[in-house]
């Protein structure tokens, strides 16, 4: 039977590693729930596990550019798993596509060393210039 219409897809994700390079890159779609949010943060937790840097010096692009608007029960979920005291200073380049998510981003990353930008490559730009260079 096809979907119903306006039906939302569920949220998952896809984490692939970058080890040579100390990069995360994530992918976000979908709507989440608090079960989907808690299996992320295990999930990107046992990502940084596998790379050599320590999770302060590690990178991350996280292209949520496919994420529906998501409830105020699960920005604060993501909030908290943005607050994780082991990746508080980890570097993340966002990837939103629209003001509504970027709207909600800037409500979850607070003051976090985090930008957010309109495509991958920016992110990735943005992450590999070494902060000095940044400010000039």
């Amino acid at each position: 039977a096809p979907l119903a219409t306006g039906m939302v897809m569920s949220g998952d994700f896809s984490i692939e590693t970058e080890p040579a390079r100390g990069l995360l890159r994530v992918r976000v779609w979908g709507f989440f729930t608090e079960a989907d949010v808690i299996r992320y943060h295990a999930a990107i937790v046992a990502a940084s596990e596998t790379l050599p840097q320590a999770p302060a010096a590690q990178l991350m692009v996280n292209d949520i550019s496919e994420m529906t608007s998501q409830g105020q029960d699960i920005v604060a979920a993501f909030r908290q798993v943005m607050s994780d005291s082991r990746y508080v200073e980890r570097r993340v380049g966002f990837v939103a596509a629209s003001s509504l998510a970027r709207a909600q981003l800037s409500r979850i990353i607070g003051s976090r060393t985090a930008q957010i930008f309109a495509s991958e490559a920016e992110a990735e730009r943005w992450l590999f210039t070494p902060p000095a260079a940044r400010a000039a």
